[in-house]
């Protein structure tokens, strides 16, 4: 029994009746299988290794012609109209495109639109009466989504306080567009007029801050939301004015507001 023990510790006995092979592995290993072998599958640096051994460099599209894109900007599918209007702010100072994405501001589709709000601040510098002409054109726009993206777009091109381009005739016509959309009957237009308003204006600007005030009190939630903001951008920090002007707003009934 003794012997038998041994064997069964040994594993020569399981061998020698079940005929078990050995578990050990008998094929010689490669130096890049042990060094595999001997890599923790959760080392960083093999990760890291792997990845960028994988990841390549995303190659530059070329510019389209100007032809091309003004025939796509008013393409009927939406992907396209939007490609080429990001695109055609690739032609800086170029009349042709920026008419283009001007007409791109009053498209029926959002995307097209953000896409003509991001072409028009590259297509020119900031303040350029190219741009800030066409796009104050769309303000009166009979459609109330021309009108909102024309207003933000006008908060991108157009410099802030200080900047050489502020004062103009151009400019002031901007003020007064804007300052006439606070009481627009839609409520996007509301917020867009305030937003580029606030944007606009110097810190402690007594007319925009009269007419946040004016706003908190309007029956749709956002644009209270956004009269909160402009406020909060334009006083200083911890101003007991403001906290009176806005304390009232904690008990509002829209979640965005109180937040």
């Amino acid at each position: 029994w003794l012997n038998i023990a041994v064997m069964w510790r040994h594993g020569r006995l399981g061998r020698l009746l079940f005929r078990v092979r050995p578990r050990h592995n008998c094929r010689p290993q490669l130096p890049s299988q042990l060094g595999r072998a001997f890599q923790s599958p959760l080392d960083p640096l093999a990760r890291q290794r792997r990845c960028f051994s994988v990841v390549k460099p995303k190659a530059k599209r070329p510019l389209r012609p100007k032809e091309e894109l003004l025939r796509d900007a008013t393409h009927h599918d939406v992907p396209v109209r939007r490609r080429a209007v990001k695109d055609l702010g690739k032609y800086r100072e170029d009349p042709e495109a920026i008419q283009a994405i001007a007409k791109a501001l009053g498209d029926e589709d959002v995307a097209v639109q953000l896409a003509a709000q991001g072409a028009m601040s590259k297509v020119a510098e900031l303040g350029d009466e190219r741009t800030v002409k066409v796009t104050l054109e769309r303000v009166s726009s009979t459609c109330e989504w021309t009108r909102i993206a024309a207003l933000s777009t006008l908060a991108d091109i157009t410099g802030k306080f200080g900047h050489a381009t502020r004062g103009s005739a151009l400019d002031l016509e901007v003020d007064a567009a804007v300052k006439g959309r606070l009481e627009d009957s839609d409520w996007g237009v509301r917020r867009a007029a305030i937003d580029t308003m606030a944007s606009r204006a110097q810190t402690n600007c007594e007319e925009t801050l009269e007419a946040a005030k004016k706003l908190l009190e309007d029956q749709m939630g956002t644009v209270r939301e956004s009269a909160i903001k402009a406020i909060a951008s334009l006083v200083p920090k911890g101003s007991r004015e403001a906290i009176d002007w806005v304390s009232p707003r904690l008990d509002d009934w829209h979640e965005s507001v109180r937040r």
